[in-house]
């Protein structure tokens, strides 16, 4: 007997066995369909239904043949409490997110593992810009290898530094008194100051261990001893052929020799002795020009070397022009502060009123949280706008953005000393706006200014900072 095979190849003899028959899918009994072999179907949850001819494609969507039968499914579609399913897969952005979060978790997990109870003054110390490893049982911070209270000194001195927190260390209470009962207090420790943490100096091997080596090396020939006399000013002369010409900038500073001119800080210039008993400059051309300006003065101390030609005296005016470390601005503040110099005593105590640091060096990446890189701006604004001004300024920007990085830009501290000098502005207003301001999105509007209106960084904050204030004017009156 020849029979029909429906889509789910099931063979049947006529229509109506196919009504009859409860292996038949409900969308399907009772109609006429194609004598050729279905395609492949997806396989069917809790069953055996097309398992034979859909085993190459389980979990792909069902495929139909085509024609007047395509899409047209029974209600439910379902035989036997046996349904169709496919696989969902979630959105790449979803599952993108998860992995992050997993991510996330397991580095935390690694650190977690990793260092312990450390893990928090590790943290600190990698905000302030040192790498930390661990090598066995201590940790190299930076170039020094520390144990673990070196550790938790150096991220406390560091946190002080960037005006961190810590939180205190609990305190041992009496307890089990009675009212009115009493205890003698043992009496108080003397305080000591904690020794830093002795650091081993690493031990290299091969190519750096050559390096170290090399750059350690000192020189053989020492060259004659020079010596040190008072010549007249009238024997000393200067080779054009090699030394610089005075332009603008070199009168400037021969003035500025001239008018600070003390042996205390006058250093003695270097020169050759000539066959004709003159002596030529080889270092220290604008000394002797301001000493030759000077009244009072006739003669120098100079330090006589050997260069008895024009070629070995240029080979060491090059070689002492070209080796010096010039002093930094912070360096060069930090060493009047010492000095004692009034206006440098004056910016440090403006900024140590208001709990802000004056930074001694750079910092590897970030400027910490109230901290100043600038302090020559500070110079500026106590010149330009008076001491009041830029204490309310410094005050304003710690009490506001007491933990935020690069708050203390040159930019920054400048504008709002000009804005908070302006009698026109209220010091309440500029507080309100700074605190609403992302110091990171006014600095961007600061350098898209410049591009746009010209001027200086500190022209550019300014003017931002001034559309702000009237932003805020306007919208507290509407």
């Amino acid at each position: 007997m020849s029979g029909r095979r429906c889509r789910c190849s099931i063979t049947i003899a006529s229509a109506g066995d196919a009504d009859r028959d409860p292996r038949r899918c409900p969308g399907q009994r009772g109609r006429r369909f194609p004598r050729e072999r279905a395609p492949d179907v997806v396989q069917r949850q809790g069953g055996t239904h097309g398992d034979a001819v859909g085993a190459g494609r389980t979990g792909s969507r069902p495929r139909y043949p085509r024609g007047r039968h395509r899409g047209r499914r029974g209600p439910g579609h379902q035989d036997g409490g046996r349904t169709m399913t496919t696989a969902l897969r979630k959105p790449a952005h979803v599952m993108a997110a998860e992995r992050e979060v997993e991510r996330k978790a397991e580095e935390a997990a690694r650190l977690q593992e990793l260092y312990g109870d450390l893990l928090p003054d590790v943290q600190v110390l990698r905000k302030r810009g040192f790498v930390v490893t661990r090598e066995g049982g201590k940790f190299m911070v930076g170039n020094k290898l520390l144990d673990r209270a070196g550790v938790r000194a150096m991220a406390r001195r560091e946190g002080g530094l960037a005006g961190m927190s810590f939180p205190r260390s609990p305190t041992k209470t009496v307890t089990g008194l009675k009212i009115g009962a009493t205890v003698a207090l043992a009496p108080k420790k003397p305080a000591t100051s904690t020794p830093l943490p002795t650091t081993k100096e690493k031990v290299l091997s091969g190519a750096a261990a050559t390096a170290k080596a090399k750059a350690a090396q000192h020189s053989a020939d020492l060259g004659t001893k020079p010596r040190v006399v008072w010549l007249d000013l009238g024997l000393l002369t200067v080779d054009k052929t090699y030394q610089r010409e005075v332009g603008k900038a070199g009168i400037t500073h021969i003035n500025r020799i001239l008018l600070a001119f003390n042996w205390n800080c006058y250093q003695p210039i270097v020169v050759s002795e000539r066959d004709d008993g003159t002596y030529a400059v080889i270092d220290g051309q604008h000394r002797l020009e301001a000493a030759k300006k000077h009244p009072q003065i006739d003669s120098l101390p100079c330090y006589i070397i050997e260069a008895p030609d024009v070629a070995k005296q240029a080979e060491i005016f090059v070689a002492v022009n070209s080796r010096r470390i010039g002093l930094t601005s912070l360096q060069q503040f930090h060493a009047a502060v010492a000095a004692k110099q009034p206006e440098a005593m004056e910016a440090f105590g403006v900024c140590r009123n208001a709990g802000v640091t004056i930074l001694k060096a750079p910092p590897s990446y970030d400027i910490p949280p109230k901290s100043v890189l600038s302090p020559n701006t500070l110079l500026k604004m106590l010149r330009q706008v008076g001491r009041p001004a830029v204490a309310t300024a410094i005050k304003l920007l710690a009490e506001t953005h007491p933990e935020t990085l690069n708050a203390f830009r040159s930019p920054t501290i400048a504008a709002l000393c000009r804005v908070v000098a302006d009698p026109k502005i209220d010091a309440a207003k500029v507080r309100t706006v700074l605190a609403a301001t992302d110091l990171a999105k006014f600095y961007d509007d600061t350098r898209n200014g410049r591009v746009t209106s010209g001027g200086t960084l500190e022209t550019s904050a300014e003017r931002v900072l001034r559309e702000r204030i009237a932003k805020h004017r306007e919208a507290t009156t509407t």
